[in-house]
């Protein structure tokens, strides 16, 4: 679980750093 965590974390960083 804690790789797909990891996979999941890093897209999400994308969105959150372009929505600022």
């Amino acid at each position: 679980t804690g790789a797909v965590v990891a996979r999941s974390s890093q897209p999400m960083i994308g969105l959150m750093m372009n929505a600022r």
